[in-house]
């Protein structure tokens, strides 16, 4: 599962067997589907040499295949307080509530309540969270 990934710095995180893994998004393989970069959360599989190593570092990743195809989200804006930079969004099949946070928004915009958006579903701490989240119209 990825664990973290940093989009501006184009590396992240993962785990195997309880050992964190360091993946450049070189090497990160979508398995042939198309975007989004890699989502906090997925599932992948992991190919690294524990060797890779070094003293107070993790191992580097070799290869990291995406094993899911990632799902396109719509929804609509249910709150998000521009002061603390986060809210909610309500997936348009009524299911729960997923967590908005505006450093997922991608264009630096902010949203606002009622806006329909599109995202990815990934997971933090075991909640939902809206990545890679785009503004679809205007307020």
């Amino acid at each position: 599962m990825v664990d973290k990934y940093l989009p501006d710095k184009l590396y992240g995180f993962t785990a195997r067997d309880g050992e964190q893994i360091y993946f450049h998004v070189a090497v990160f393989d979508s398995a042939g589907w198309p975007d989004p970069p890699p989502i906090v959360g997925e599932a992948v599989e992991v190919e690294f040499d524990p060797s890779t190593a070094k003293e107070g570092k993790v191992a580097r990743a070799s290869k990291v295949t995406r094993l899911v195809e990632p799902t396109l989200c719509r929804g609509v804006v249910d709150s998000f307080d521009a002061t603390q930079g986060w809210g909610f969004v309500v997936p348009s099949d009524g299911s729960t509530h997923v967590f908005l946070h505006r450093s997922e928004v991608l264009n630096r915009r902010l949203p606002l309540k009622g806006q329909t958006v599109r995202y990815y579903a990934g997971t933090r701490d075991g909640r939902l969270r809206a990545v890679y989240v785009e503004i679809e119209d205007k307020p």
